[in-house]
């Protein structure tokens, strides 16, 4: 019987071992997401801009958390004379942690309004103006609410539309979509008692589409401006548990969804979409007196690398427009080196700068060439998994083999 326990001892063993050498590989490397910041655009091809972007990460407590702060300044000159330009500073946010805005021309405050975004990918955060959306909602629009109320387990909708086919709409938790043709659809809901009614905003006027239902529903016109207000005060207590949602941000969807003619599900809009990134723009107009400065401070993502002995942190600037910019780099002194920069930098003290058209890249720490412990770890863990794992099978089957002769000994003596 014992040395048929021999093989679960062995098994035992050996598993404790490899559990506890490779974890190494899961936790080798941590990397926070990397959210750029963006120069000042203008979509003026006449209007000449020079920048000056400082970067300040002296505030030791703010850098712990991955945040520094960028204070920019541009000098705007128009070629020609124009009474009013516009201008965008795009930033990455969720629709519930937009940063607050203070820009000044020539000393003076400057009112303008965030326009929100598509959802960024990781691999791409190239800024297009042409996908920022407007926070103002035209009063004039509107849309029927259809409001379905289920009479059996199984229902069906459909709803088809001559030109446009804007709309918000509900589904139960088991629902199929099909389309049938361009502007025509047709759902069906299972498990439909789920939910006490389902809710269909259509945009647009009730004669440019069809509505039905395999069960009864109620119908409302309403502006969509009403629409989104309804369903934004049903929801403000969930908002301002996650800090608070600009109701601007509906409204820039709404005309994102006018403007591309297409359609989106309820929790979608009102629920889920407020947590995604964005690439948005806050837009401004200001009226140029042939030369102006434009001046503001906004909390910047610093991206925090674990993979060497050391922290290292990394910023990266886009350019928005053919012009070049001074920058200016203030560290601090738990971490004063410029690791590695995609342009040239000149450092005095604990201030480096660079000049460039081109986006700017750098990675700053407490050491001037750390050591990439990762790499270290993955070229030597395989060989110390294998030396370890060999050492512990010898001594493993050394005692295995010291038991047994030991046990048929005292078997032999017993007899």
């Amino acid at each position: 019987m014992k040395n048929k326990k021999i093989p679960v001892i062995i098994f035992t063993v050996l598993s404790i071992t490899l559990y506890s050498v490779f974890p190494v590989f899961a936790n080798a490397q941590t990397l926070s997401k990397r959210i750029p910041t963006y120069g000042l655009y203008c979509a003026c091809s006449e209007m000449v801009i020079d920048g000056d972007v400082s970067f300040d990460f002296t505030d030791t407590e703010l850098l712990s958390h991955g945040i520094g702060l960028k204070e920019a300044n541009y000098r705007v000159t128009a070629n020609k004379d124009m009474s009013k330009a516009e201008f965008a500073i795009p930033f990455i946010s969720t629709a519930r942690e937009v940063p607050q805005f203070n820009v000044m021309l020539n000393g003076q405050a400057v009112n303008g309004a965030v326009w929100f975004g598509n959802q960024t990918l990781e691999t791409d955060y190239s800024f297009d103006i042409e996908n920022n959306f407007s926070p103002i909602l035209d009063d004039n629009i509107i849309g029927t609410l259809y409001s379905v109320i289920p009479n059996g387990e199984i229902i069906t909708i459909s709803l088809s539309f001559k030109e446009n086919n804007s709309f918000i709409y509900e589904t139960s938790n088991e629902s199929a979509l099909s389309q049938m043709g361009k502007g025509n659809y047709c759902w069906t809901f299972r498990n439909a008692f789920s939910k006490p009614y389902y809710n269909f905003f259509v945009l647009g006027d009730f004669t440019e589409h069809l509505f039905d239902s395999s069960c009864e529903y109620r119908s409302e016109i309403m502006t969509c401006k009403d629409y989104i207000c309804k369903q934004y005060e049903s929801l403000k207590y969930y908002y301002d548990d996650y800090g608070g949602v600009p109701i601007d941000y509906f409204y820039s969807e709404v005309n994102k969804l006018l403007l591309r003619n297409s359609y989106i599900k309820y929790d979608e809009l009102f629920l889920y979409s407020i947590d995604y990134l964005r690439l948005n723009a806050y837009k401004f107009i200001v009226a140029i007196d042939r030369e102006a400065v434009i001046n503001y401070t906004l909390p910047i993502t610093v991206q925090r690398n674990y993979i060497s002995n050391s922290l290292i942190y990394s910023v990266e600037h886009k350019q928005t427009g053919n012009y070049k910019t001074d920058y200016t780099v203030k560290l601090n002194d738990d971490n004063p080196y410029i690791i590695e920069s995609n342009i040239k930098t000149e450092k005095s003290g604990l201030i480096c700068t660079a000049e460039t058209s081109e986006d700017f890249c750098f990675a700053f720490g407490a050491t001037e060439k750390p050591i990439d412990t990762s790499a270290n770890v993955n070229d030597g863990v395989s060989k110390t998994v294998v030396i370890f794992s060999i050492v512990i099978t010898c001594a493993v089957l050394i005692v295995v083999a010291i038991v047994t002769i030991v046990a048929r000994r005292q078997k032999n003596l017993n007899r």
